[in-house]
């Protein structure tokens, strides 16, 4: 019984433990037949020294001279293509994911300011009529909410930091290969800006509502209107910042 392959994740994801057989024991079974399924594989041992562009003058070479052959040439550099595609798509699952985490957690947001806002009428009204003008209320909370969210990026951020050294732990023994955590501010850095986008994306709207109501309206424990949309400034400013979270979230 194999109980390790070193080099197992290159050919792919497998129901079973390989069986090892002769290409003599092969032939005697009859296994191989006109129409069967069968991949050859070929190693070929470079001489010592051997450096990349070595590598891709014989790759060339052999698809040159055997256009219609239908290899799939792999070299150390791509030794699992196909994990390789997997990786790709897996990514680019997560990255879907993700933005719609950031959506979701969006609107959120955008309820949380709200009820937030709505809570602070009172003091909206106090400052509408003591001639306070409309980006003093909008400067005043959005700073508020700004400072919130960077606590709940921070922590984010810490816990973000953490994991991979947990994972690597965790899953040393599962893993055909070394998995080890490591720091990476880069990551961590695109995080926080998309969360901070998000929270200004979808706070703006509500900030923008609370800036447009008139303090007697307040007074009067009327809280804030639903219907309709804020200026169009606001929904600009708030589309532009969607946008922009989109294009880096889809970038990265």
């Amino acid at each position: 019984v194999i109980d390790n392959e070193p080099d197992v994740l290159s050919d792919g994801f497998g129901f079973a433990p390989r069986f090892l057989v002769s290409l003599e024991g092969l032939r005697a079974a009859g296994l191989v037949q006109p129409g069967s399924l069968v991949e050859h594989s070929y190693k070929i041992a470079l001489p010592a020294g051997a450096g990349e562009a070595d590598i891709a003058s014989i790759r060339n070479e052999a698809q040159e001279k055997f256009p219609q052959a239908g290899w799939t040439i792999r070299s150390r550099s791509n030794a699992a293509p196909s994990l390789s595609a997997n990786v790709e798509r897996f990514s680019q699952f997560l990255t879907l994911v993700g933005l719609t985490a950031l959506i979701v957690g969006g609107v959120g947001v955008a309820n949380a300011v709200r009820a937030y806002l709505d809570a602070k009428r009172g003091v909206i009204a106090t400052f509408k009529s003591l001639g306070a003008p409309g980006w003093f209320v909008i400067a005043v909370y959005l700073i508020q909410i700004v400072l919130i969210a960077l606590l709940g990026i921070a922590a984010g951020l810490i816990l973000a930091a953490i994991i991979p050294y947990v994972a690597g732990y965790a899953l040393q023994s599962v893993l055909p290969i070394a998995a080890k955590g490591g720091f990476y501010p880069g990551a961590l850095a695109w995080a926080a800006l998309f969360g901070l986008l998000t929270t200004l994306a979808f706070a703006i709207l509500p900030l923008g509502r609370a800036r447009d109501i008139p303090a007697t309206a307040l007074f009067r424990e009327q809280g804030f209107d639903q219907r309709g949309w804020p200026k169009p400034v606001y929904i600009a400013v708030a589309a532009v910042l969607v946008a922009t979270l989109c294009v880096l979230v889809v970038a990265r």
